[in-house]
């Protein structure tokens, strides 16, 4: 969404870009709109971007979902944070595996050397893998 914008998301000393990763599902995304990346300052490198998520009941559309979805509770949730930790750990080749601080700025080292495109399936493969590890799939219609 933020391709339109001829403002960067993210500005350092270093360099900008138009990298921006909202996480959310294929329902909700169907109603973002007015994406916008504004240029005043924000007290930190990145800028701060602006959208609407149109209220569901007003537009009075059927959606009909058909992604999975996962049952969950807090224990869950504590196995998920354990699992996706090592399936960066993995996926990146870190070498420390237990300092949260020093592993992130590992992480973050590593993907500075990834096409975008291939940083956002290599993550997007960690999520899912810990998602299908820690949650159970609902069998509610949907």
């Amino acid at each position: 969404m933020n391709e339109a914008t001829e403002a960067p998301t993210f500005q350092s000393n270093t360099g900008s870009s138009r990298i921006f990763l909202t996480i959310t599902n294929s329902k909700l995304v169907r109603f973002v709109s007015d994406w916008t990346c504004g240029e005043e300052e924000s007290f930190s490198d990145y800028n701060i971007v602006n959208f609407k998520i149109a209220s569901i009941n007003k537009l009075k559309v059927k959606v009909n979902y058909t992604e999975v979805r996962y049952r969950t509770n807090q224990q869950d949730y504590k196995t998920f944070d354990t699992i996706l930790a090592s399936n960066f750990i993995a996926t990146f080749d870190c070498t420390n595996k237990t300092d949260a601080n020093t592993l992130d700025e590992e992480i973050e080292e590593k993907t500075n050397q990834y096409i975008t495109e291939d940083l956002i399936e290599a993550c997007f493969s960690c999520v899912a893998a810990a998602c299908k590890t820690a949650f159970r799939i609902s069998k509610e219609e949907h």
